[in-house]
Formats: C-alpha cells, structure tokens, sequence
C-alpha cells in the first residue's frame, strides 16, 4: 500500500509554485458538493493486460481511485494519475461518470517548465469524451502546439482513466455475480 504522506510529497513536489490547485480542490472543482472515498487499487496481470490494450500503452498496476457520491449514491470516479511527460512528472486528476464519460481533467502537478502545462481551456475539450477511437491526439483532441508531449501524455493519462474504470466496473459486475447474498431468487 501506498503511504498517504509518500503520495502528499510527490504531489506538493510537482506543484511547482505554479499555483495549482490541490487534490482536493480539483475533486471539488470536478464534482462540487459529494462525498469522497479514496481507495488505492492494485491490478491483477491479467487487468493490467486488459488495460494495455484499452489504452494502447503499459500502465502501472497499483492507482489512486477517487469514489464521488451524493447522498450514497456514486456519481463519479476520478483518478488521481501520475506520470512522465518527457523528463519530468505530470499529476491530474481525472474526473468519469458513472457512465464512462470524462467530466474534467485537472493538473494538480507539473515539473515540466511551465510554457508545456495544459491550460484549463484546453484540457475542457475533454469534457463528455468517452474511451473510444475517438479519444486520441489529431482525432478527437486537438494538440497544444509547442507540447506534443505533454498533449499526448495527457490524453494517455485520460485513457488510463476510462480504462481503470471500465476494469473496476468489470471487476464489480464479476464480484456480484460470485455473492450469493446479492443474487435474485
């Protein structure tokens, strides 16, 4: 399991002093007024072998899973995703539906130098994408010029996302079909 506090540091290291909003604040700017349960989810191989080829890309095994619900029912997911844009760590969190449709990316963490971070105007052309063809650079996002890399990077990292969901999803279906205390007579 990853420590709380490790994962606090690397976020507040990739902050930068860009001014970026905190974990917590991109949760709430996503889904105002909910509830947050946070979980750390490891994949099994053949998860992450479903998600490989989801997204297009290897994946980590182990991510940081926001549950988003309003008077006990979920109305979003969000990943709180970490990865390297070219030399240098990028941090979003990534806000879904229940449904599986992108509800906000947020940047809550950047190393690269600041001329490569996504603004706020970009990332909205994500807002209602779904995990399909659709969702890749000079499709149906267009890129930042002058940061391809971290363009694609961040549409990686959406896909990732979408696919986690769909995973968990898969994983949950399969969990109750296995309960016999949630079965039908």
């Amino acid at each position: 399991m990853i420590p709380k506090s490790a994962l606090l540091l690397t976020l507040v290291t990739l902050t930068g002093g860009l001014g970026l909003p905190s974990q917590e604040q991109a949760l709430r700017s996503i889904f105002p007024r909910t509830q947050v349960e946070t979980q750390t989810i490891y994949l099994t191989a053949k998860e992450l072998k479903e998600m490989k080829e989801l997204v297009g890309a290897k994946s980590k095994a182990v991510h940081r899973v926001h549950t988003l619900s309003q008077k006990g029912v979920t109305v979003g997911i969000a990943v709180t995703d970490v990865h390297r844009v070219r030399s240098k760590k990028s941090a979003l969190v990534i806000g879904s539906s229940p449904s599986g449709k992108l509800t906000g990316v947020r940047v809550i963490g950047f190393q690269e130098p600041k001329e490569y971070l996504p603004s706020q105007k970009w990332l909205a052309q994500f807002q209602g994408k779904e995990l399909n063809k659709e969702l890749h650079l000079k499709k149906g996002v267009d890129g930042i010029t002058g940061a391809t890399l971290t363009s694609r990077a961040t549409v990686l990292a959406t896909r990732r996302a979408l696919a986690l969901q769909s995973i968990l999803k898969s994983r949950e279906t399969k969990n109750n079909r296995h309960d016999p205390s949630r079965s039908t007579p």
